[in-house]
């Protein structure tokens, strides 16, 4: 249809200069940048409408190499429900330690395998419980790949891992 129509042949054309681009602004919502003076000599930037911040017009992936840091400030309250179990089972004089977890219980990674991982931190996802399937993890490294590999740019090497 290309070779024999005009306006497809133009709109493809456009299709593919625009294909790529950003769609919309957003931010992240605990992101922070910090340069070694003030942003606006660095950045341009913009304030957000929703929240009156300064926010640079930089994708967070640009934003490093116009030489400021990045972080990311998520509050997980993960640690807090952790502290809280080992509270509540002392409190019914079962004693858990943390730091002597094993992290080599063959039960627990036969768990993990059929992707019966609800309530499990960063493995509870159905995209995330379907790499579990697929990976069928059986040591701890295994997991640090599986939550290492399960993000927008590496995830297509899921399957060679």
């Amino acid at each position: 249809m290309r070779e024999d129509d005009e306006a497809v042949r133009r709109l493809l054309e456009i299709a593919l200069q625009i294909e790529g681009l950003y769609r919309h602004a957003s931010t992240h919502a605990a992101g922070v940048v910090i340069g070694d003076r003030p942003l606006i000599e660095l950045v341009p930037l913009y304030r957000d409408p929703k929240s009156d911040f300064l926010v640079t017009q930089y994708s967070m992936k640009h934003v490093e190499q116009a030489g400021l840091v990045k972080f990311d400030f998520l509050g997980l309250t993960t640690l807090t429900i952790l502290q809280r179990a080992v509270r509540f089972l002392a409190e019914l004089g079962v004693v858990v330690d943390l730091d002597s977890l094993a992290l080599d219980d063959a039960a627990t990674y036969a768990m993990l395998q059929r992707a019966e991982a609800g309530g499990v931190f960063q493995l509870e996802g159905q995209g995330m419980r379907d790499v579990l399937r697929q990976m069928r993890p059986d040591r701890f490294e295994d997991l640090i790949a599986a939550v290492a590999l399960y993000r927008p740019g590496p995830m297509a090497n899921i399957p060679d891992y």
